[in-house]
């Protein structure tokens, strides 16, 4: 066929011309006038060419052609012509899964309901008393049932914490069964929250006598770690406050911890310069304890099981320091409410109480000192007059802010002129030399003061007055120590102005510890000095302390600018573990396949998560355990990354009865210079 033709019929928008070149009835004139009706959608036309041609040309291969063509154009059109594309091309589909020998013996399908969560579970709670088919995860959804003593022991023995309202219910009923060990016996007991103890206190009474219920709801009582109850009073006293509202209701069994509680309120009471309530101190006068001043017939009448240990030391549970001095306490508190004191002799010796009222009402200078002195005697009262007195007010504070003005409160007695002495101290000198923080036992002989000035009083020498001492020489922050002086005697406090804490944390080259102001305001400028080693800081105000060797609490010198403050690290050892938590189905672990696992693999530095980069040749053991108990051990190299999990997959052998996965690897102890093997399995 001529080129001029085909290009005609190929590209030219209209092919009659081309056509007319053909010659009618001829196997081309048929085949293009064909492909001319399918393009134009005209199959019913093309039907009529083909139906013709095989008498006309015969099966030739351009019939074939445009049959499939057609074919393909009818199943646009009409989606039911696509048997006929099947049957032309062949296609057929009666391919079969290919299985695994099948076991006559075995079931080849599960009953209906097998895998019923409630059934299993029910299954697994009957199976036997230790619930040894139940897992971790389903005991949860057994607190809502009813268990048998043994059960219950099992469930609670197994379970962390949960807010299920039934684990309250559960530990009073297991507490009230014989042989429960008692509160605190199951960790359980620990992991409760305060009011899920409270709950618990109401459902079993007797727990308010026990003392490991106590100490923990106590624990939970206290406030966050970052107040410093020393320093900061007023949460000091909230806390307090909470605390007695909380142990006045408990039974005389806990007298020792009431006595321990209440002396702290009313001591911060008086220290923040606040009024001490009377109802309260009388609370505290009822407290049977051995004191001097008690009415002893009154004592004898106390049960001594009940009498109050006012040394015990409950640091550990109210993270408060034993009571301090029983005597001065009541003293100080009486002086305060001499108009009550007549109430307090229920349990006060009346011998004592007298003199006690007789010396308050002298030293405050009240109209019937005459009456007072007889109720001394001569000597007493000769006594008292000469007595001298400088004693700094327990509210005055002893840490002011930068810019604070120093004014502090002093009780003074029989003396006509006090010398005040204020000594500017270079803490950072003294803390090299004593490796402790300035105190009040500094040596100032052959030291110039500062600042000096000289104040006179008129009052008689039997009265004891207040006076205020306001120092604006103190202007730059430092550290303080103000000497007073009179009639031969002395009284000296230190005072801080300004301070530095400190944040510390668990880092993979050590401790790090950023060092902030009093404000909470990062210092880069400040230093820090353990022992004789100085730490500066980099620009985010953090030093690095390396791990030690042997752990211990440490003083350490933080300095910037005229402030200095001591505070204590805890320096750890380097120690690491490793963590692996690996997830398998168990229905993947099948003879002749592989088996796939995800492992979440974690590590630890000195208890505090650590990046896993620090773990080098880092490996991974699958041990495949027969029927016959003999182990088969494969290892593989393992390449961990932080925030990702690791893929382990290993072939299962056709006898395999267990599986155990272990991880690998040796990290550098670099303070003590030697590698560490690390590994855990599951």
């Amino acid at each position: 066929m001529d080129l001029e033709i085909l290009e005609a019929l190929a590209l030219s928008d209209d092919r009659t011309a081309a056509f007319l070149q053909l010659l009618p009835g001829s196997e081309d004139h048929d085949y293009y006038r064909g492909l001319a009706a399918q393009h134009a959608g005209a199959l019913d036309d093309a039907d009529t060419i083909l139906r013709a041609w095989p008498e006309r040309h015969g099966q030739t291969e351009r019939y074939n052609r445009l049959r499939l063509r057609q074919l393909l154009c009818r199943l646009v059109v009409d989606p039911a012509q696509s048997d006929q594309v099947r049957d032309w091309f062949g296609v057929s589909h009666w391919h079969e899964a290919e299985v695994a020998e099948i076991d006559p013996t075995r079931a080849t399908r599960l009953a209906d309901g097998a895998f019923d969560g409630a059934r299993l579970l029910q299954q697994g709670h009957d199976y036997d008393a230790n619930l040894s088919q139940v897992t971790d995860e389903g005991l949860y959804e057994l607190l809502g049932r009813e268990l048998d003593e043994t059960r219950r022991r099992v469930l609670l023995g197994r379970i962390g914490h949960t807010p299920h309202p039934a684990v309250i219910t559960l530990i009073a009923q297991d507490l009230a069964t014989r042989g429960s060990g008692g509160f605190g016996s199951l960790a359980i007991h620990n992991a409760l929250t305060l009011d899920q103890l409270r709950a618990l206190g109401e459902l079993r009474p007797e727990l308010l006598a026990h003392q490991h219920w106590v100490a923990a709801v106590v624990r939970r009582m206290r406030p966050v770690s970052s107040i410093d109850l020393e320093l900061d009073r007023d949460e000091r006293a909230a806390y307090l406050e909470r605390l007695w509202t909380f142990v006045s209701a408990l039974p005389p069994a806990n007298n020792s911890l009431k006595a321990h509680v209440l002396w702290h309120l009313l001591d911060t009471t008086r220290r923040r310069g606040r009024d001490v309530d009377p109802e309260r101190f009388a609370a505290y006068l009822q407290l049977p304890r051995t004191a001097p001043y008690l009415l002893r017939s009154w004592m004898e009448r106390i049960d001594r099981a009940t009498v109050a240990q006012l040394g015990a030391d409950f640091r550990a549970v109210t993270g408060l320091p034993p009571a301090g001095s029983d005597d001065e306490l009541v003293r100080d508190l009486l002086y305060r409410h001499l108009e009550r004191a007549e109430h307090y002799a229920t349990w006060i010796d009346r011998a004592w109480l007298e003199i006690e009222i007789a010396t308050a009402k002298l030293l405050k200078g009240e109209r019937d000192s005459e009456r007072a002195t007889l109720a001394l005697g001569p000597a007493a009262a000769a006594a008292l007059r000469e007595r001298v007195e400088i004693a700094w007010c327990l509210h005055a504070p002893t840490q002011f802010a930068e810019h604070e003005l120093i004014a502090l409160d002093v009780d003074v007695k029989n003396v006509p002129e006090l010398v005040v002495k204020v000594f500017r101290v270079d803490p950072i000198a003294y803390y090299q030399h004593h490796q402790k923080e300035v105190s009040t036992d500094l040596d100032l002989d052959g030291l110039a003061a500062s600042h000096e000035e000289l104040q006179r009083f008129t009052e008689p020498p039997v009265r004891r007055v207040r006076r205020r001492i306001e120092l604006p020489s103190c202007a730059r922050a430092g550290t303080y120590v103000i000497d007073l002086i009179g009639n031969g005697k002395s009284s000296r406090v230190v005072v801080y102005k300004g301070r530095l804490r400190h944040v510390a944390r668990i880092g993979a080259a050590g401790h790090v510890v950023t060092l902030v102001d009093e404000a909470g305001r990062v210092r880069p400028d400040a230093r820090a000095w353990i022992g004789d080693r100085e730490y500066v800081p980099d620009e985010r105000g953090a030093i690095i302390v390396p791990f030690s060797t042997s752990p211990s609490r440490r003083a350490m010198l933080l300095a910037a600018g005229d402030i200095a403050t001591v505070q204590h690290l805890d320096l750890v050892r380097e120690t690491y573990e490793l963590d692996l938590n690996l997830v398998l189905d168990r229905e993947s672990v099948t003879a002749g396949r592989a088996a796939t696992a995800i492992a979440r693999i974690g590590l630890r530095c000195a208890g505090q998560p650590a990046s896993l980069a620090l773990l080098e040749r880092a490996t991974w053991d699958v041990t495949l355990t027969d029927r016959a108990g003999v182990p088969t051990t494969k290892s593989q190299p393992l390449v961990l990354v932080d925030d990702h999990a690791a893929v382990l997959e290993w072939p299962v052998g056709e006898d395999t009865a267990g599986v155990t996965v272990a991880v690998r690897g040796t990290v550098k102890v670099l303070s003590e210079q030697r590698d560490q093997e690390l590994v855990d399995s599951t």
